[in-house]
């Protein structure tokens, strides 16, 4: 191969190797099994072997609440630790298929965009009144 070449690859391959270890230092502090910190095979794997639920549970049993899965899933037994990263103003970021689950495309299912204001009038209207009855 040409020096040119050779040069444009070594690089390529540094800019990958750099970026995986880039990957795997952002949940490094996380334990879990070697190869799911790694690559995405490990999953791959036991989905393959229709055992998911089963590799799943023996890893939280292992590695505790709190456990790496792939290089960057982070499972979790905790369901106090769920609910903080579900709150409506939590720091924590959703994935991009949780935007496949929303019922309307342009809004959050949450009610909390919608002014409570409207929905006090609401029950403050007179006709409304025999709703509660």
């Amino acid at each position: 191969m040409e020096p040119l070449v050779q040069i444009l690859v070594a690089t390529v391959l540094g800019i990958v190797i750099f970026q995986q270890y880039m990957s795997w230092r952002r949940l490094s502090q996380f334990r879990g099994p070697f190869w799911a910190s790694v690559t995405n095979l490990w999953m791959a794997n036991s989905i393959a072997h229709r055992r998911p639920h089963l590799d799943l549970f023996e890893v939280s049993q292992k590695y505790g609440e709190l456990a790496r899965v792939g290089p960057n899933i982070l499972l979790t037994s905790d369901s106090d630790l769920v609910q903080r990263m579900s709150a409506a103003r939590s720091e924590y970021t959703r994935a991009d298929w949780y935007a496949g689950q929303k019922l309307e495309v342009d809004h959050d299912n949450l009610v909390r965009h919608c002014p409570l204001h409207r929905l006090v009038l609401f029950y403050l209207l007179p006709h409304n009144l025999s709703i509660e009855l």
